[in-house]
Parts: C-alpha cells; sequence; structure tokens
C-alpha cells in the first residue's frame, strides 16, 4: 500500500538519502527544507506521516509539530533530532509528536518506526459513521470514499461530523459556527463559514450533491 509522507530537514545529504529509502515500499515523499515550505506544502496536499526535524534555518520544527497536530489528528509524526536529551525528547512529545529518534539514527530504525506509526493508523477498529457510499472516522479525521482516502483538516472534519450527526435536518449557519468555534468571544463572519463549506465540497469531488445548501436557512446532508 502507498503511503504519503512529509519530511521537513534541511540536510540536503539525509533527505536525498531518506527520499531514496522508501522507494522500495512505494511510499510517495514529499520534502519541504524549512517551515516557511512546510506550511505551504501542507495545504495543498494530505500526508498520512510526517518526519520532522527541529533544527531548521527558519525556526524550530516543534512549531510545525504542533501546527501538524492541532490541524490534521490522525497524522503520525516521527521528531528527528539532533537534541536528544531527555528534556527534549519530551518537548516533543509534548508538542504532538508520537515518537522521537535522536541523531545519528540507523536507516533500518527509522523504516521500522515509521512502519509501526503507520500500522497504528489502522483505521479498522476506529468509530465510523457510513452514509451512501462511504465512510468517515471523525477521530483522524479519515474519509474512505469508493475510489479514495482522504485525510480532512480539522475544520472540514469538525464540520463534516456535526452535518452528518444531524443528517435530515437544516442545520443553520449559526448551528455551525457555534460547533466549529466554540467557546470563542468573536465568531468569525459568515463568509469564513461558506468558504469551509466549499473547501469541504472541493474536498470530496466524488460527492457533488452531499452538501446541501438550503437558501435562507443554512445546509443539510439527506438522511
Amino acid at each position: 500500500m502507498s503511503h504519503q509522507i512529509l519530511i521537513l530537514e534541511n540536510d540536503p545529504s539525509l533527505t536525498s538519502n531518506l527520499s531514496q529509502v522508501f522507494v522500495p515500499y512505494f511510499w510517495h515523499v514529499t520534502v519541504a527544507v524549512t517551515l516557511k515550505n512546510a506550511y505551504q506544502v501542507v495545504t495543498t496536499q494530505d500526508f498520512e506521516a510526517a518526519i520532522v526535524d527541529r533544527v531548521l534555518s527558519d525556526g524550530d520544527g516543534l512549531e510545525f509539530i504542533a501546527y501538524l497536530r492541532d490541524w490534521y489528528p490522525g497524522i503520525k509524526i516521527l521528531c528527528l533530532s539532533s537534541r536528544g536529551e531527555v528534556t527534549e525528547r519530551i518537548k516533543g512529545f509534548t508538542q504532538g509528536a508520537d515518537d522521537y529518534l535522536p541523531k545519528p539514527f540507523a536507516t533500518q530504525e527509522l523504516i521500522w518506526r515509521i512502519k509501526s506509526l503507520l500500522n497504528k493508523q489502522k483505521i479498522s477498529d476506529a468509530p465510523c459513521l457510513e452514509h451512501q457510499t462511504f465512510k468517515f472516522y471523525p477521530e483522524n479525521g479519515t474519509f474512505l470514499g469508493q475510489k479514495r482516502k482522504v485525510i480532512l483538516r480539522r475544520r472540514e472534519n469538525q464540520l463534516l461530523l456535526f452535518l452528518l450527526r444531524h443528517k435530515g435536518q437544516v442545520v443553520t449557519r449559526r448551528m455551525l459556527m457555534d460547533a466549529l468555534w466554540p467557546g470563542d468571544q468573536e465568531l468569525p463572519m459568515q463568509t469564513t463559514l461558506d468558504v469551509y463549506i466549499r473547501r469541504l465540497r472541493q474536498r470530496l469531488p466524488e460527492y457533488p450533491s452531499l452538501i446541501k445548501t438550503v437558501r435562507g436557512y443554512g445546509y443539510s446532508i439527506s438522511a
């Protein structure tokens, strides 16, 4: 099975080596060399795992790990760093890393750790919502359609979950905003919600009629 792997590492020789390491497994590897580059890449592709170095030219990789954990709940993250002290490893886990491998490391150990993390990502036992011809696993944002798998981002995940839990009902924009931004002192503009609706539809092109707009009221998913 092919997996999408993101590598954030600024050492050219190491990134080249890591890219080749996964070729025999037919995994697709995308490399980012800076935090800025990583933030750009992760908004355009879906990843199942990420290997993140900490010492980067524009900051600490822990910042990116925290972002990944917040926005992509189901992604598996391995922190790779020369900072191998116990206190540093604890910082990595605190920010959301699933594993922490100090440098220098053995390539075979890295492969084993990533394969182990991906195996833990198996979703057969996770809570599942089934509708039409797809399955949705809200705990990790996995959407399984007939032809492909999509890893939804946090707001997309929350949005689809709320609509599915209220399928057959018309959900108002206010209900959705309260659900997606609970406890916020200032709710976003309604156009912000419309943007998330549009993005979710774009992410699920095989189901163009899944989310229906009820003009003047809100949105619905048919029962």
